[in-house]
């Protein structure tokens, strides 16, 4: 079932697994924060006003409170601690100047418990996570708990030129249908008619797919009317002057072949 597809009302509380390993069960509420940053795009023609913004990273945050008391909650819950192996474990502080993503970076998935264990629809997966709280252990006649954050780093092998660096919410294993492209409704047109509307046939167009207009290494994307599984309707900008061009339709990191478009 592809994510999101369906009308559902989220209840209940998750389990949490780092590395593959399960932490227990929840003791309180458990939050994923997941907050874009942008640099403004500022021109002289607006003003102090944005002109645009750019995705310029992530901040991912997930705070839990977990009920039960062990070795890897432990783990979790106290930042860089080194692990003391023998017939028990035990824990103890790390070297200063310790890298965090080196030596405790682990993937984190957080996954709906009213769901079943094979059904990742709505899993929230976190590439590479490191704990960043600090540690608090009240002892009193009350029960106590164990409260873990950890936060989310570029994961490993990271390509800033493609998405999913941080993380997916959804089935890990569902890959991009790979868009094609079989004609434009025009391959010519005259640059003084911009801003006009480019539809492009063909396949696998989904409501995030993103038509890449290119002349020699410059894209501009296409602002989006319409789309259905085989049409996408977009404008080109008034900005293109005449010169050849390529279209290409994006589906995240899959793409499509390119196809010529001139202006004149």
């Amino acid at each position: 079932m592809p994510i999101l597809s369906d009308t559902r009302i989220p209840f209940g509380v998750c389990d949490i697994y780092v590395d593959g390993t399960k932490l227990g069960i929840q003791a309180d509420k458990a939050i994923l924060k997941i907050v874009p940053t942008f640099k403004s795009i500022k021109v002289e023609d607006f003003g102090d006003g944005d002109y645009d913004k750019r995705l310029s990273g992530y901040t991912v945050t997930f705070d839990a409170v977990m009920g039960t008391e062990s070795a890897e909650n432990l783990r979790y819950g106290l930042v860089a601690a080194e692990i003391v192996n023998g017939t028990k474990t035990a824990y103890t502080d790390a070297q200063i100047g310790t890298s965090m993503r080196s030596s405790y970076g682990k993937p984190l998935r957080i996954h709906p418990r009213e769901l079943a264990d094979d059904n990742l629809d709505y899993d929230a997966n976190i590439f590479l996570a490191i704990p960043s709280t600090q540690y608090e252990r009240d002892y009193s006649n009350d029960q106590s708990k164990v409260k873990i954050s950890l936060d989310a780093l570029p994961k490993n092998g990271f390509d800033v030129s493609k998405p999913e660096n941080f993380f997916r919410i959804g089935d890990p294993g569902l890959t991009a249908a790979v868009p094609t492209i079989s004609s434009l409704n025009k391959t010519t047109l005259a640059a003084s008619t911009l801003p006009t509307v480019l539809i492009v046939t063909g396949t696998n167009y989904v409501s995030g797919s993103q038509v890449l207009i290119t002349t020699g290494g410059t894209t501009v994307t296409a602002i989006s009317i319409t789309y259905d599984a085989t049409h996408l309707t977009v404008m080109l900008p008034a900005s293109l002057t005449a010169g050849a061009y390529t279209v290409q339709v994006k589906n995240g990191p899959a793409t499509s072949t390119t196809t010529p478009l001139t202006l004149t």
